[in-house]
């Protein structure tokens, strides 16, 4: 069976499990979801192969629907997929999540034999950065500071609790978002810092939008 955007071992294991009306994509990016990413992982699996899997998480993507409108958040959720996808040879990449995504790795993570998890961040969040700024038709620079992809990666081999992993990975990803924002606000005067999170958080219970934008 061959579905775009899915391994077709993927898609013959998954129709195996669950009916066609189950076979649809991400509305937004077009991708599969957790559902064939699980799936796709447990065919690495159990072919006896180690698997390097790694996630993404968008931050600022309320920045982003805010200063941009909904197109611009969208257009968010697309570009971490597609950079996401850019470690998997054949480009496959999934949305897990509300803002999460995940691929497994199957190429080279850089020009050298290593790359550090440092550099894995750096590499994919200026290219996750660029290839918004290039769809949007504006630089990098214009693009919301607090805006960026977190990133995590590990090795998931046979015989690993693979959902228990994945678990700590998202658990990962969770805690790193606040420290971004903190990086977001270091800059700025401790008064300034105190009105803007005041004002996020009026905002996001219905009732600050005027601060949040004057901020």
């Amino acid at each position: 069976m061959v579905v775009q955007g899915i391994p077709p071992v993927v898609a013959e294991k998954f129709v195996q499990k669950y009916s066609l009306v189950e076979l649809g994509l991400d509305s937004i990016t077009g991708l599969p979801m957790r559902h064939f990413f699980q799936t796709h992982l447990e065919c690495v699996l159990q072919l006896g192969h180690s698997a390097m899997v790694v996630m993404g998480d968008v931050c600022g993507l309320h920045t982003m629907n805010t200063k941009l409108g909904r197109n611009g958040g969208n257009q968010a959720l697309i570009t971490a997929g597609e950079t996401l996808a850019q470690v998997n040879a054949m480009g496959y990449a999934y949305r897990t999540g509300g803002d999460e995504f995940a691929t497994i790795a199957d190429r080279p993570l850089s020009t050298g034999d290593h790359v550090t998890d440092t550099e894995l961040q750096k590499s994919l969040e200026e290219e996750f950065k660029a290839k918004l700024a290039q769809a949007l038709g504006t630089t990098a620079t214009a693009i919301p500071s607090r805006v960026g992809l977190v990133i995590t990666r590990s090795i998931i081999r046979p015989g690993d609790d693979y959902i228990e992993c994945l678990k700590q990975m998202e658990e990962y990803l969770e805690a790193t978002k606040p420290l971004k924002r903190r990086e977001h606000f270091a800059g700025r005067p401790r008064w300034r810092r105190a009105a803007m999170e005041i004002g996020r958080l009026l905002f996001r219970f219905g009732s600050g939008e005027e601060l949040e934008r004057l901020l």
